[in-house]
């Protein structure tokens, strides 16, 4: 594996700063989709399991691979003389490219070739698992760098589990974000908590009193919570928050991550304090990531 060595751990407790934030989406489809590969690769995978695979997908070859994808982003948010230390690719989706690690690709093709491996299986917590980790690396030194890279596409090329309470939620087009942090800073990434085994009807109470906890103290800038598709406005009910935002729910994976490709500039601005939080009702996790803007470095 690249770069498998992490840096001695430096003293500071500043937070992992972000720097760039990139999102995009993806039309059409990879020609890796009509692989046929892909149809052994997966008739492997399901067959313990009794589930039937979507053959007019297959036969039609829809789907996006993620390592096209992330190169696009890689591209766009990572400079030549900027080489990053660690990258981890999250995802809920299977890819469509059997027989590749794509992280490992990923971590040839990324200037510093850095450490790279996946977080997958974990439903909407896979991004933020990936984002605490990330963390945890970056206090290592001030000058780490990591790029988390999170992906889905819409094709899933077997049947979901029918569970009438927890509907499967398919992503509605491919897309994918990517967050580079540099460092550590004044101003960053300041928390990131999960909490399994939540039930529906605990939700509310837990996201009240989670958010209102990482927002306490907070006085300067807007107070911002951005909501993931398993979330609604109606369970953020007696939060003082300043501002909501609510991610498409076409989106299951990537949805709080491309609002924060969007705000960022904006929040970094104006020294907004904003937390990013979903629930999934399949593996009943909730997740929440705070995050500090503005300010010097």
């Amino acid at each position: 594996m690249p770069g498998a060595a992490a840096p001695e751990r430096c003293a500071t407790a500043a937070y992992p700063r972000i720097g760039r934030v990139a999102a995009r989406r993806f039309a059409g489809r990879s020609e890796l989709s009509v692989d046929p590969d892909l149809r052994v690769y997966l008739s492997d995978l399901v067959r313990p399991y009794g589930v039937a695979l979507r053959e007019d997908l297959l036969e039609r070859g829809v789907g996006h691979t993620y390592g096209e994808m992330a190169e696009e982003l890689i591209r766009e948010t990572v400079p030549e003389d900027g080489p990053v230390d660690l990258l981890i690719l999250a995802y809920a989706v299977h890819d469509v490219r059997p027989g590749r690690s794509t992280a490992l690709y990923l971590g040839e093709v990324c200037p510093g070739r850095p450490m790279a491996f996946t977080v997958c299986d974990q439903g909407i917590a896979g991004p933020y698992t990936a984002v605490r980790l990330a963390s945890e690396y970056l206090r290592t030194g001030d000058r780490v760098r990591a790029l988390i890279i999170v992906a889905e596409q819409a094709a899933l090329h077997y049947e979901p589990p029918t569970r009438p309470d927890t509907p499967v939620t398919l992503p509605d087009e491919h897309s994918a974000v990517a967050v580079l942090f540099e460092g550590v800073g004044a101003t960053g990434l300041s928390a990131v908590r999960e909490h399994a085994g939540i039930a529906p009807g605990e939700v509310p109470e837990l996201l009240v009193a989670q958010v209102s906890e990482l927002a306490a103290g907070i006085d300067r800038g807007r107070r911002v919570l951005v909501l993931g598709g398993g979330l609604s406005k109606a369970d953020a009910e007696g939060l003082g928050i300043d501002r909501i935002v609510a991610a498409p729910a076409g989106r299951p994976c990537t949805g709080v991550w491309h609002e924060l490709a969007q705000g960022h500039a904006q929040w970094s601005e104006h020294g907004d304090f904003v937390i990013l939080a979903d629930y999934d009702r399949q593996l009943r996790t909730l997740c929440l990531c705070a995050i500090e803007t503005g300010g010097a470095s």
